[in-house]
């Protein structure tokens, strides 16, 4: 078992909202927000109590969640149910008394019953399927939740007493639902092959079919049931409709070029709040349950997910998700991130340089995927590419000269290179499907890609990059990850599928043949080659999690490198050999750790409250150069009532 040293850690900047922070959701301002939790997770599933005093919701940190009760205005947060990876779709009673979710405790995610107020949690369903969403009848004596113990989503109940559940539906189909709040329905969603369509049902009868166009998902119901709100794209776009739930004629709610979803209705059924990236952003608008035009709660650059009421109808609650990803550069003995780039801007996948003077990354900051060039010592940023499609995944020649890249088109993805300091572009390929996933031979001479041209999943193809015929060289393997070994002579890849199975490494000449699997006894993923082509490290799955392992060319089996009992993914050799690099997850985010390639103590390079990945040595492997993501999703309320009261603004 390998010890950890930390090097260094690096206080985490908090969250920025718009507006002042003052007020509870019942008396604050117009357009001010109020921050419900404070602690740093992620808050999602924000439920209010029935008499509207508490609000339940799952908090999640690492690889630990939980669901949380506090006050209505956030104060005084308790856990009250055990820990688990996994925690969500909280439900409370009609009673308030207790709480339904669904987690994976003791096995795949299944529903449970826990006190509201604490105490010992209950498990009502054990099944190799998955179970989740409950939602509670109007007499709080049984709960319906979806379930795939037959192979698809089927609709069930079970008596929270206990017992054997009873399937409500039976149907190819899969189907997603929930009871009405006055209990006397159950809506769903019924979808078969690419076609989804609104039902709704009593309990003990046939269900009906409400709309017809085949691009329906059912969202809520009305607070006495007689309305369901739904998202249809029949229009090539999501927007809001509602529909009687005894059937009838449906009526369009909201119609703009982008896309509205997850509508929520206010409690005295008047209002429906909604998710909207009209604008650009992803906000809070609401509209009359009558129709006409929408107002706008929220407008800043966080996104807004999960709107739901208070119980008194004043404000509404969501969450507010901060997410910005940089890149720092770092020195690989540890010591303070460099951020080479000014801003708050979405940067990801840093690409070095062979000289080590330049990093290529994607960006969205001109309104679209693009690349973009900054130097390593920081600097202003260059943009290369200015397409009006996306562009990304950027890799540079071994002489640093060209830049491969895959450019997204309306008939699939293809693969392109431009000059290192910019100008015309040139396309590899002329094929109407997905090409991606490039890499350089040592050479500079040619570039293996993925491709579906001729498989139902993917293949490793390899094309010169002066011009010429492509060469396949697997065949049905769905590999991902191609490298190339440091002699041109060998590629490893994981196969998805196919050859050996899901999770294995695989490595095949570059002339083709049969490849050969890495004789590793589960799931692995992540091969990298050693600067001299005799190891690859990957990433390996044993029941305590995934670990750092290196096969030797020669060696008959793997040999664990890291295992400290944490998730562990990414190795990266240093240049030189001697050192692996990956991403450890044992702080509950993921940091960079360094391990000597031939065993003994690893060492943490990053320790921050945000999740590194991307990372890459640079060539004289004195630094890192990586994505540092920070993602804060708060619960936040915003007062309604006197929005509401005013006259709506355009959209």
């Amino acid at each position: 078992m390998i010890r950890f040293v930390k090097i260094r850690s690096r206080t985490a900047g908090a969250l920025a909202l718009w507006g002042a922070l003052s007020g509870c959701a019942g008396e604050s301002p117009e357009n001010e927000l109020r921050v419900l939790t404070t602690t740093r997770a992620t808050h999602e599933f924000a439920r209010y109590s029935p008499d509207g005093t508490k609000i339940a919701y799952v908090a999640t940190r690492g690889n630990e969640a939980a669901a949380w009760v506090a006050n209505a205005d956030g104060t005084k947060p308790a856990r009250v149910s055990p820990v688990s990876a996994y925690v969500a779709n909280i439900s409370w009673s009609p009673d308030g008394t207790l709480l339904a979710y669904d987690t994976d405790l003791l096995a795949p995610p299944d529903i449970y019953v826990v006190p509201a107020a604490g105490g010992d949690a209950r498990r009502l369903t054990v099944d190799r399927g998955l179970e989740q969403t409950p939602t509670w009848s109007a007499d709080g004596k049984q709960l319906l939740y979806i379930g795939n113990r037959k192979g698809n989503n089927d609709l069930y109940l079970v008596a929270v007493d206990g017992g054997a559940p009873v399937p409500l539906t039976s149907h190819p189909g899969d189907e997603w639902g929930r009871f009405s709040p006055n209990g006397v329905y159950v809506g769903f969603t019924r979808t078969v092959s690419d076609s989804s369509t609104v039902w709704a049902m009593r309990p003990g009868e046939e269900p009906r079919r409400l709309t017809s166009e085949g691009r329906e998902n059912f969202s809520a119901f009305s607070p006495d049931g007689s309305l369901i709100a739904y998202t249809s794209s029949r229009t090539g776009r999501s927007d809001i409709w509602v529909i009687p739930t005894a059937g009838g004629a449906a009526t369009q709610l909201t119609n703009d070029v982008r896309a509205d979803f997850a509508p929520a209705f206010s409690p005295d059924g008047q209002w429906i709040a909604y998710i909207s990236e009209r604008g650009g952003q992803t906000d809070v608008w609401i509209v009359s349950v009558n129709g006409g035009e929408s107002v706008r709660a929220t407008d800043d650059e966080a996104k807004e997910t999960e709107v739901t009421w208070t119980r008194d109808g004043s404000a509404v609650t969501f969450a507010h998700n901060n997410n910005v990803s940089r890149i720092f550069s770092v020195p690989a003995a540890g010591g303070t991130p460099t951020q080479l780039l000014r801003g708050n801007k979405e940067d990801w996948d840093p690409q070095i340089s062979p000289d080590g003077k330049t990093v290529a990354f994607t960006s969205d900051r001109s309104g679209n995927l693009d690349l973009w060039t900054v130097p390593t010592a920081g600097g202003d940023a260059t943009r290369l590419t200015d397409a009006s499609t996306d562009e990304f995944n950027a890799k540079w020649s071994p002489n640093g000269s060209t830049i491969a890249y895959v450019t997204r088109r309306p008939s699939g993805s293809s693969l392109a290179v431009i000059a290192a300091g910019g100008g015309e572009s040139r396309q590899l390929l002329d094929w109407p499907n997905n090409q991606t996933q490039p890499t350089w031979s040592p050479d500079g001479k040619a570039i293996a890609f993925l491709s579906d041209r001729e498989s139902a999943g993917s293949d490793l193809w390899v094309v010169p990059v002066a011009g010429g015929a492509p060469r396949r060289i697997t065949r049905n393997a769905n590999p991902i990850t191609p490298r190339w070994s440091a002699d041109g002579q060998m590629f490893s890849y994981m196969s998805l599928a196919g050859e050996g199975g899901e999770g294995s490494i695989f490595v095949v000449s570059t002339a083709g043949g049969t490849p050969t699997r890495i004789p590793f006894d589960g799931y692995a993923n992540a091969p990298a080659w050693s600067p001299n082509g005799h190891a690859l490290a990957f990433a390996g799955h044993d029941p305590a999690g995934f670990d750092i392992y290196v096969q030797h060319v020669r060696g008959q089996l793997p040999v664990k490198l890291a295992g400290d009992r944490a998730w562990e993914f990414s190795p990266r050799w240093s240049p030189d050999g001697t050192q692996i690099a990956f991403i450890s997850q044992k702080n509950g985010n993921s940091d960079i750790a360094v391990v000597p390639a031939a065993g003994g103590e690893a060492r943490f390079v990053t320790t921050t409250p945000a999740d590194e990945s991307g990372f890459q040595w640079t060539p004289d492997g004195k630094a890192f150069v990586l994505t540092s993501a920070e993602s804060t999703s708060e619960l936040v309320s915003i007062n309604v009532a006197r929005l509401l009261k005013r006259k709506p603004s355009p959209q």
